[in-house]
């Protein structure tokens, strides 16, 4: 299962343990289930060095675990630093999205749903 969530206000070393932590949350919540994560970015209008390395220390352990990461709606100036430092190596470009729907859909093609069963 993928959770959605946005964060607003900048991204930086005063919150981004609050970022961690809730995303710590919610995969002791979901346990195995939780197949992805998409975090919508609209609401960021400012990133530094060490809101990067939360996020590219979230796509790391996404990957680990074999949860897909994806952002969406992220402005101009903050992609610009996630791949200053260095995202990329973590991350494919192609999970930044202009929308939370192409990052749904992206993912649901890679961890389609399993089929409902009759109980």
């Amino acid at each position: 299962m993928a959770r959605s969530r946005r964060f607003d206000g900048g991204l930086f070393f005063v919150n981004t343990g609050a970022l961690a932590d809730h995303l710590r949350e919610i995969r002791i919540r979901e346990g195995s289930d939780l197949s992805g994560v998409i975090l919508s970015m609209e609401g960021v209008d400012f990133i530094d060095t060490e809101g990067a390395d939360t996020i590219k220390a979230i796509a790391e352990a996404g990957e680990q675990r074999n949860i897909d990461l994806h952002l969406a709606r992220v402005k101009p100036q903050v992609a610009e630093v996630l791949e200053r430092d260095g995202i990329l190596d973590v991350m494919p470009m192609e999970h930044f999205h202009s929308d939370i729907a192409s990052a749904v859909e992206m993912h649901l093609n890679k961890f389609p749903p399993a089929p409902a069963t009759d109980e």
